[in-house]
């Protein structure tokens, strides 16, 4: 049976339009099967990008955070060590010399006071003051003079006699701190005779404390 010439031709029409179709069916599909693959990938890296920059905010305030503490260490320890060493101050000597002719029996002499103090903002520890007094001894038969932190004072006109080869002239004095901004404490006092006190008491004192120590070679003028 022969199909007709037209009929033949109207069906490969159709079958190729079919296929046409089909085809751009297919690209179509494929062409939105890349635009979700691309807007996943999108979506990936905008969530990727996101947490990043969610990691990189909490290592900041991570590392901010340890800065902090680092820096509030750091300032504990300058703070400790002021407190254990005094700061960048130095103990303080005041030397007093007071003119005496209140006591006939002995005649006119000179009170010689030593204090120290403690100006800064740090206690001082383990202060201890070393003494070398040369020239105490001549009065020291006659008259003696104590004083204490709480203070009190004695005069004693009748003390008890020392030999010069018992006698010390050298006398250690320790302190088991200087508290900070410290009123004077006194440490040693001795008489002499009012001549001797021209220029110079003969004395040299050694200060130490936890963390220095200095020599002082006090001086009285007239």
């Amino acid at each position: 049976m022969k199909m007709d010439k037209n009929l033949i031709i109207l069906i490969f029409a159709i079958v190729s339009s079919l296929a046409a179709l089909g085809l751009g069916f297919a690209q179509y599909l494929a062409a939105k099967e890349d635009k979700k693959d691309a807007d996943d990938s999108k979506a990936e890296a905008q969530s990727f990008q996101r947490k990043l920059e969610q990691v990189t905010k909490e290592q900041k305030e991570t590392l901010e955070e340890l800065a902090g503490v680092y820096k509030k260490n750091a300032e504990q320890e300058e703070e400790f060590r002021k407190y254990m060493t005094g700061g960048n101050n130095l103990p303080i000597l005041n030397l007093r010399a007071i003119k005496r002719t209140d006591r006939p029996e002995i005649g006119d002499f000179v009170e010689v006071q030593l204090d120290i103090e403690n100006e800064g903002n740090y206690p001082f520890h383990n202060v201890v003051v070393g003494i070398e007094d040369l020239f105490g001894f001549e009065l020291y038969n006659k008259v003696r003079i104590t004083r204490s932190p709480n203070g009190s004072y004695a005069l004693d006109g009748k003390p008890k006699q020392v030999d010069f080869e018992d006698y010390k002239s050298s006398t250690e004095v320790a302190l088991n701190s200087i508290p900070k901004k410290s009123k004077p404490i006194p440490i040693y006092t001795r008489c002499y005779p009012a001549y001797e006190i021209m220029k110079q008491t003969g004395m040299s004192l050694h200060v130490s404390w936890n963390s220095g120590k200095i020599v002082y070679y006090p001086a009285l003028q007239k």
